[in-house]
């Protein structure tokens, strides 16, 4: 079986570019400024996806490609200095 890795990057084109790290539970929620469990979020203010690094590989792929989807929604409402 394969194993999945997480891309540290994710480039969309038109200067898009999202950073993906991972990193401790707490971490994340100190990120977000929450104290309820979280197992990834999508930060805007660095373009990054964080991901909490405990999980299982499947579930870590499955939490990048939500935070994912959260980041290009945001980048295609906001235009986030894309000039198409």
């Amino acid at each position: 079986m394969k194993r999945y890795r997480l891309p540290r990057q994710v480039n969309l084109g038109y200067g898009a570019v999202i950073y993906v790290k991972t990193a401790p539970e707490s971490h994340l929620q100190a990120l977000m400024k929450v104290e309820h469990p979280l197992d990834g979020c999508w930060d805007d203010t660095t373009s990054t996806i964080w991901v909490d690094e405990s999980l299982s590989p499947k579930k870590r792929k499955q939490v990048f490609f939500h935070e994912l989807i959260h980041a290009i929604n945001d980048i295609a409402a906001l235009g986030a200095d894309i000039h198409l």
